[in-house]
């Protein structure tokens, strides 16, 4: 962190913090007008709930971001309950994910991270509760994950 320069750290908050709450309260204020009882799901990371320990910390100000995610996600959740909507809010957190960004990096193994339709499957299985039943949390992890 203390070699990032200020304008990486604002773009990673804006991105991660500032755009998932503008579409949350966008979500939220359509679907209170609609009278739309659904789902909310905002994607969050592992590193929202703790720092992960790492040899080398690069992480910067990313799990700083992620916190953020958890306690507006949170914020968000408890609005509903408080205004008696029945529009539920999940904070999902994956740990390491393989994606085109590490193919693109030149990484072409996967020893301990999970696939992208892992994490399909979270959403598909908050998705799959009853009206009345909330994931308040997901948290998912490739069995191996060290961090």
């Amino acid at each position: 962190m203390s070699e990032q320069d200020n304008d990486s750290w604002k773009i990673l908050i804006d991105t991660n913090l500032m755009a998932l709450c503008i579409a949350t309260k966008e979500v939220i204020a359509h679907m209170r007008e609609k009278k739309i009882n659904g789902q909310i799901i905002n994607i969050n990371s592992v590193a929202g709930h703790y720092i992960p320990s790492m040899e080398k910390p690069i992480m910067g100000i990313y799990p700083a971001s992620k916190h953020a995610v958890t306690a507006a996600t949170e914020q968000f959740r408890q609005e509903m309950v408080y205004l008696g909507t029945d529009i539920k809010i999940t904070s999902l957190s994956p740990g390491y994910v393989y994606t085109d960004i590490h193919k693109d990096g030149g990484d072409t193994t996967n020893p301990n991270g999970m696939d992208p339709e892992d994490v399909v499957d979270g959403v598909m299985f908050i998705l799959s509760t009853k009206p009345n039943i909330l994931v308040k949390e997901l948290t998912l992890k490739h069995i191996r994950e060290k961090f």
